[in-house]
């Protein structure tokens, strides 16, 4: 249901990925290994298996919401997890969110259990630092401009933070210093119905919204942040086919190799495949369908090889 590769600083790639309630690996031969719980005491209870990975400082972290945030810590053991409140030099308390990002050298977490309208991030290259040093967090709440909305997705680009709600978007800059961020631009009557949609590219922050796939486009020079359909052309029948599906499930990849945004909508078994390599004159991208293959999640490693779980 998710597969994640993890750089480390030695530029050993390890590819991690998470199924049937347990955490695996591929060993150096590709074969799959199960990694088990390496912490004291009692295991955690694992009831779902809908994470979402970020990766830093040499370790692989994983999110999702009413569960113990996970690691898994090669400097430690390369055959184990632990939770993050387990690791060395733990500090305050990790969010049970459901919702992680990796960007400007730490972790972004948001929608909680107990609150879908915070921002937490860590200390700078320490995933398991909460508060003291630069960590700190920011509650949108009062800044939506279209009222009460909550935080679905999260994404960094070119400096800018932006914080996905339901149907409106926050977009915050300098967000490598979180402390001195601000609120730079907003997108009203837009916003992301999918977390798992939301994928960066070299130039756009492509995510699937409540009227078809889209691509924000935004430049320090435009006040506004316009946006693009490159869902147009098969739109009505793309959101015929989401509003059966359970969005937590939905899964995307933007292959840079391929220059495809894949689309996974795994009730009706299809694969919208959007090629952004030209646009068309309306502003759309080819959009082709893949109906042979059935994949549950994505993803792209560094030297471009496209995996599909």
């Amino acid at each position: 249901t998710v597969i994640n590769e993890l750089v480390q600083a030695d530029g050993t790639l390890t590819v991690v990925f998470a199924g049937n309630l347990k955490l695996f690996k591929l060993d150096s031969v590709n074969a799959v290994s199960e990694l088990t719980y390496g912490g004291g005491g009692t295991a955690p209870t694992i009831t779902a298996s809908n994470w979402q990975c970020a990766s830093l400082n040499g370790i692989t972290y994983f999110f999702q919401s009413g569960h113990n945030p996970l690691i898994y810590d090669p400097a430690v053991s390369t055959t184990t997890y632990r939770r993050v409140s387990e690791k060395t030099g733990y500090v305050a308390t990790v969010p049970s969110a459901n919702i992680v990002i990796s960007a400007f050298g730490r972790l972004w977490a948001a929608n909680t259990t107990t609150n879908n309208a915070t921002v937490y991030f860590s200390d700078l290259i320490s995933g398991h630092v909460w508060s003291t040093g630069t960590a700190g967090s920011l509650n949108v709440n009062n800044v939506w401009v279209n009222g009460a909305d909550e935080i679905t997705g999260l994404a960094a680009h070119n400096g800018f933070l932006f914080i996905f709600g339901k149907r409106q978007i926050l977009i915050y800059s300098g967000a490598t210093s979180p402390s001195t961020m601000t609120l730079s631009d907003t997108v009203e009557g837009i916003g992301c119905i999918s977390r798992d949609s939301v994928q960066t590219t070299s130039t756009d922050v492509i995510f699937l919204s409540n009227s078809g796939v889209r691509s924000l486009m935004r430049t320090i020079q435009e006040k506004s942040s316009p946006e693009r359909d490159l869902s147009k052309n098969v739109r009505d029948d793309l959101m015929s086919v989401v509003s059966g599906e359970d969005v937590s499930n939905i899964k995307a990849i933007y292959s840079e190799t391929n220059a495809l945004y894949l689309l996974n909508l795994p009730s009706s078994k299809f694969v919208y495949a959007f090629d952004t390599k030209g646009i068309m004159q309306n502003g759309s991208s080819r959009a082709t369908i893949w109906d042979g293959i059935e994949p549950t999640c994505f993803c792209s490693r560094r030297n471009g090889d496209l995996l599909l779980g």
